[in-house]
């Protein structure tokens, strides 16, 4: 991912021109003579799978609202394709800000996974979303940065929703919100941190229940202890 977004933006297109074109190729030529059981539908999935990655770095900077919408479309239609070829459930595990049927950041993330795969799936897909009072965790301090860095995090402040979770007598618990107990205090949106690859103190505003159809809320939450390893391709030291 750091490589790609180093790179000028017509590098990343005549990139994911060649991809592209093997996946067409590959689908045009059908599935080969004494190919048994599912052999071909996974040689186009993961060619599509691979194709989708550069076809994503390929827009342009400027629209990064596009290239997020694309990547949560394709990454629901990649999860509804293994729904439907492996005949499994699925645990699809991801930020709150893609597994919630709303976006609490529109202006970057018009849409997320967990609206596509309502979409698709209707009640089949149920959405999970995770809230913590206090604790520490890791992140990239911005989009420039290699290494992750460890933040403290405050309890919650009065009005956001973790501090009201955190006042139920239990610690931990997890909150079925498909019941219609509380509804009005679950539909309005109040400010909710949501913490992914990045570092924000900015809290965007949630309604959880709307954006997801079960909480899980812990009291407290440490943040994991990395290992750092070197790269051969580049001798450079990550975490």
């Amino acid at each position: 991912m750091g490589q790609q977004l180093a790179k000028d933006l017509a590098s990343r297109r005549a990139e994911a021109a060649p991809a592209e074109r093997a996946l067409t190729l590959l689908c045009a030529s059908g599935r080969p003579r004494g190919c048994a059981g599912r052999a071909y539908d996974w040689a186009v999935q993961n060619a599509t799978a691979v194709a989708q990655s550069f076809t994503g770095y390929a827009f342009p900077d400027e629209e990064f609202p596009e290239r997020m919408r694309y990547r949560d479309q394709v990454m629901a239609d990649n999860t509804a394709w293994w729904l439907a070829h492996t005949n499994c459930r699925i645990l699809l595990a991801s930020n709150n800000g893609h597994v919630a049927y709303t976006s609490d950041n529109p202006q970057e993330f018009p849409e997320p996974v967990g609206a596509f795969l309502h979409k698709k799936l209707g009640r089949k897909y149920v959405s999970v979303g995770l809230t913590f009072n206090e604790g520490s965790l890791n992140a990239l301090p911005d989009f420039t940065a290699r290494q992750p860095q460890k933040y403290a995090v405050d309890p919650a402040p009065a009005g956001h929703n973790e501090h009201t979770l955190d006042q139920v007598r239990h610690r931990d618990f997890a909150l079925d919100q498909r019941p219609p107990p509380a509804r009005a205090w679950l539909d309005t949106a109040r400010p909710t941190r949501s913490y992914g690859l990045y570092w924000s103190d900015q809290d965007q505003e949630t309604a959880l229940g709307r954006s997801y159809d079960i909480v899980i809320h812990l009291h407290r939450v440490e943040a994991a202890r990395l290992r750092t390893f070197t790269s051969v391709k580049d001798g450079q030291s990550y975490r």
